[in-house]
């Protein structure tokens, strides 16, 4: 077995908030997208709902909700104050909000009966110190207070993870802070999927509770009104289905988050996912002669290598950013946390752009081009988003995966070999090591590798890799391939006697080392293609 790749070594507590929004909300477009309004709206309300109690007011005089709005937001043509009246009046008809907090129903002053009758924004408008002073008793004490610190900051250490798009898992978030009365339990079930602060304002909620106030604010019934609110602000609460569904997607918004929030269904999927059983299931989905839509006029360069594949991947998400209109859309994945993210080339895209560039004769001036030049994506290494999944003590299987999740949100700084993984759970096809691996491969022998097949199934680009690859190890004039007397090559090449569940990446060498596929090392040099619309410049 040939070498494998370098390796290198591996706010004050009793006080109305205004909040600073310079963090990004949790999808991949920030504040600007939908997600990132909710937030912001839900954020404004409890502002107002602090204001109007923790703030003196003159009881007649008309409030002005915009000093408690963020700057921004009502710059939004589709927010108005009606909005916030509605999402107010709703919150505060079903929280603690009158006579009993602010102790009319104690007094002597005969306004009880008055302030019942009077709608629940009035209700909690403080016009006294003593209302004030009642409010920061009863509802803003100091273990309400410690709740909401524990939740602003592990909201920021969130954030923190998904811009390195580490997953979200019950161990690692456990890991990020002490909360000293309440249950570290409370976090199970809270997921990052397009939704923080709304899963935020459930484990708040939760926290409440355990901590038995006498009095609870209700976070979560906040931020539902606050997306409903939203909704209704985009016009979206006049569409069904296919409409609505389209409307989410141009947002980035899934339907499980929607449909979560607003107790609607939607009984629309344009793209119903059959999971892929077999080998033979995935060629045969392809049809005898499928478009090769992946690689066909895109322009395709090497980025610099990084020292890690992570830094690969990463550097490649990089080099798109302010370029958006260089993004091919097929290279846009959303992961199952509803991000969507710039993934690496699958290796049936990578193998397309070798062949789709070998095939080109001439360059955009009509000029002949060298041998050399239609081989420049043949001279280095390919690293792709698939991946290959081993099991302990198992040599006899491993599953493939062709675009794997785990790879695509690897984060920056992993500098480990393999990232561990459940094979048992692992979403990838399960194949049996036959004597087609672990060595170079003649032309039926080719045909006969599953993983090769399963990774490339495209029968046409099959082919035509077969004519180019077999064809010039036997053409030494050419120099495609430095073949051996056996005219072998397109070999599979898998990880044997795993000592635990691991995840590794797959990738295609040069044509120096016979285009062979490994599934080895995440912990080697990068060697990531980037692709672009041919108008694009070169970055």
């Amino acid at each position: 077995m040939p070498e494998p790749r370098p390796v290198e070594e591996a706010n004050e507590p009793n006080e109305p908030l205004r909040r600073d929004f310079s963090l990004l909300e949790e999808t991949a477009k920030g504040a600007a997208s939908f997600l990132g309004l909710v937030a912001r709206f839900a954020t404004s309300a409890e502002d107002i709902v602090q204001g109007l109690r923790l703030e003196k007011h003159e009881r007649e005089a008309e409030i002005d909700f915009a000093d408690y709005i963020c700057q921004d937001l009502l710059q939004d043509d589709t927010i108005t104050q009606q909005l916030f009246t509605d999402v107010l009046t709703g919150y505060l008809n079903e929280v603690p909000n009158d006579l009993y907090i602010v102790g009319f129903h104690e007094t002597s002053y005969g306004r009880g009966q008055a302030l019942r009758d009077q709608d629940p924004i009035a209700r909690n408008i403080s016009s006294y110190d003593f209302q004030i002073n009642a409010w920061k008793s009863k509802l803003y004490h100091d273990k309400k207070a410690n709740i909401d610190r524990v939740i602003a900051d592990l909201e920021t250490r969130l954030q923190t993870l998904i811009q390195q798009e580490r997953r979200n898992t019950v161990e690692e978030v456990g890991s990020l802070f002490s909360a000293d009365a309440f249950s570290l339990l409370l976090i199970e079930g809270m997921h990052v999927n397009g939704d923080l602060r709304g899963s935020l304002a459930v484990l708040k909620k939760k926290m409440y509770f355990a901590a038995a106030f006498e009095y609870k604010e209700d976070p979560e019934l906040l931020y539902r009104l606050s997306f409903n609110a939203c909704v209704k602000a985009k016009g979206w609460q006049t569409l069904e289905d296919k409409p609505l569904y389209e409307a989410l997607e141009a947002e980035d918004v899934s339907v499980e988050v929607f449909e979560k929030w607003t107790g609607r269904k939607i009984n629309y999927n344009p793209k119903p996912e059959a999971k892929q059983k077999t080998v033979a299931d995935v060629i045969h989905a392809q049809g005898a002669d499928p478009p090769r839509k992946a690689s066909i006029a895109l322009v395709h360069e090497f980025l610099p290598s990084q020292s890690t594949y992570a830094q690969g991947v990463h550097a490649l998400r990089a080099s798109y950013n302010g370029k958006e209109a260089e993004i091919p859309q097929h290279m846009l994945y959303r992961t199952s946390a509803g991000v969507r993210l710039i993934r690496p080339q699958t290796l049936e895209e990578a193998m397309l752009a070798r062949i789709n560039d070998f095939d080109t004769l001439q360059d955009s001036n009509g000029k002949q081009r060298t041998m050399e030049e239609r081989l420049r994506l043949w001279d280095k290494l390919i690293d792709t988003c698939a991946g290959v999944a081993y099991e302990n003590g198992n040599n006899e299987h491993f599953k493939l995966s062709s675009i794997c999740e785990p790879l695509i949100t690897i984060p920056q700084d992993f500098r480990n070999a393999f990232l561990d993984v459940n094979y048992a759970a692992f979403d990838g096809i399960q194949l049996a090591r036959t004597a087609y691996y672990y060595k170079r491969l003649s032309e039926q022998e080719f045909d006969l590798c599953e993983a090769w097949q399963l990774l490339l199934p495209d029968q046409t680009a099959r082919t035509r890799l077969k004519q180019i690859v077999y064809h010039q190890a036997k053409n030494q004039q050419e120099q495609l391939l430095i073949a051996d007397n056996d005219k072998k090559a397109l070999g599979f090449y898998l990880v044997n006697n795993s000592d635990r569940d691991q995840l590794r990446s797959v990738f295609v060498s040069s044509r120096n080392n016979y285009s062979d596929a490994y599934g080895v090392n995440l912990n080697g040099s990068s060697s990531v293609l980037r692709a672009t619309p041919p108008s694009s410049k070169k970055f």
